[in-house]
């Protein structure tokens, strides 16, 4: 299980930051609007248009830690 000489983690590794900083960029954007978007389903004035439209609210994205990742794992070499 050793690691060939010269294999560059450093590009991988940044890569895969940049990916997350992205998506949980898209994640805060995506949540800001659902909250708008639920606040003008509340909202006095534009509420019954929406409950006569049967618009709703999308849901707010959460991360959850039930999710299956066993499909993640890297496979186990015997050795």
């Amino acid at each position: 299980d050793r690691v060939p000489l010269g294999w560059d983690f450093s590009s991988p590794a940044t890569e895969l930051d940049r990916i997350e900083h992205r998506v949980a960029g898209a994640v805060r954007v995506y949540n800001t609007q659902a909250s708008s978007l639920a606040s003008l389903a509340d909202s006095p004035l534009s509420g019954p248009v929406v409950r006569l439209l049967g618009v709703r609210a999308p849901e707010v994205f959460a991360e959850t830690a039930d999710a299956d990742t066993a499909w993640l794992r890297a496979p186990q070499h015997a050795a």
